[in-house]
């Protein structure tokens, strides 16, 4: 059975509890992932995601599909397009969304 002392332990012991942050990869865990070897990992998450919106937007208020994430930042879209990874790409797929891929 559980007693109100007992609730108040667990609690204290559990409010005392926290998880503990994973450290970041190291240098060699870097230098061994496929992803960052292909580039991908040196993509924002955030950045392909507004890109993304900024091609819907457009899609949307334009009724067509940009030609260039360039079109996208030349009509105010986008502020800046990023650098894409060396031997990489930034292009748009048949979903609208910002991917990359080789040149």
């Amino acid at each position: 059975m559980l007693t109100p002392l007992r609730l108040a332990v667990l609690l204290a012991v559990g409010a005392s509890c926290t998880r503990k942050p994973e450290p970041a990869p190291s240098a060699l865990e870097l230098a061994t992932n496929p992803a960052t070897e292909s580039g991908i990992a040196s993509v924002d998450p955030a950045q392909l995601s507004a890109m993304t919106q900024a091609v819907r937007k457009f899609g949307v208020e334009q009724r067509r599909i940009p030609a260039s994430l360039q079109e996208l930042a030349d009509k105010g879209y986008l502020g800046q397009i990023p650098n894409a990874p060396p031997g990489k790409k930034f292009t748009i797929n048949k979903k609208l969304e910002v991917v990359v891929v080789n040149q």
